[in-house]
């Protein structure tokens, strides 16, 4: 029998699949409970236009547990992609006090060091 975070996952999988991301946001790889996501800075910001990859890590619990979420260091999409983004792109981490250059996001505000966990 599957378990209650693989089923959510499919079903939240087809969703993307049939309904599409919010703009600026593609899905570009997933394999099992570790998901690859494309975000597309929009609007104005110091960010906008940049690219970053963010990883999705589901645990066994989701959706009970929040999935852990670290951006995409030194990032190339899989030359079989469908995504629109470009996949000549090496994708970074954001320049950002709160980011390390190995994609964790401190939660230093919080007390917590750690990949980002978010509920």
């Amino acid at each position: 029998m599957a378990s209650i975070a693989s089923r959510r996952l499919a079903k939240e999988l087809r969703d993307i699949q049939t309904n599409g991301t919010p703009a600026g946001i593609e899905l570009l790889e997933v394999n099992g409970d570790k998901w690859i996501m494309g975000i597309e800075v929009l609007g104005e910001s110091v960010y906008a236009g940049e690219k970053f990859a963010v990883l999705f890590q589901f645990e066994p619990q989701y959706p009970i547990s929040s999935p852990i979420v670290t951006f995409m260091p030194r990032y190339t999409p899989p030359t079989d992609s469908t995504s629109s983004f470009d996949k000549n792109t090496v994708y970074t981490t954001p320049m950002h006090p709160h980011t390390y250059s190995n994609g964790h996001i401190c939660l230093d505000l919080l007390g917590e060091r750690s990949p980002l966990n978010i509920g």
